[in-house]
């Protein structure tokens, strides 16, 4: 994978919550390469915690957390803090997933069947400012 990197203006901290540790590990270190600040949650209440502290540019919830779905997170997130972006994760997603993810404002569904280079990929283009 090229690494790339963003802006310094930019607020480059990023939190993610995943049940599937092997992925978590591997996009987080793949965001520290990047010169990102990436901080793991292992519930949702970790993440919503971690966001209402460091006020992270980008949040990344798998839509299946242990204590509460990802998509009930992102919706609670965007609607306290409307300027958010928070990025889904699901294993497979299934087309009215898309619609969900829509429905609670979430910046992108990503497939983790995709990879950590979609996730980084999909992050970066919302993150970045258009006149790239």
């Amino acid at each position: 994978m090229t690494q790339t990197t963003v802006p310094l203006d930019l607020n480059q901290c990023l939190v993610l919550a995943h049940t599937d540790l092997g992925f978590a590990a591997h996009a987080s270190r793949q965001f520290r390469l990047m010169g990102w600040e990436v901080y793991l949650a292992q519930t949702a209440a970790d993440a919503r915690r971690l966001t209402e502290k460091l006020a992270p540019a980008v949040v990344v919830l798998d839509v299946n957390l242990t204590d509460e779905s990802g998509w009930l997170v992102c919706d609670k997130l965007i609607r306290k803090h409307p300027g958010h972006k928070v990025f889904l994760i699901a294993t497979d997603p299934m087309p009215e997933y898309e619609r969900l993810a829509s429905f609670v404002g979430a910046a992108a569904l990503v497939s983790q069947r995709d990879g950590v280079a979609e996730l980084v990929h999909e992050v970066l283009e919302s993150a970045l400012p258009a006149s790239r």
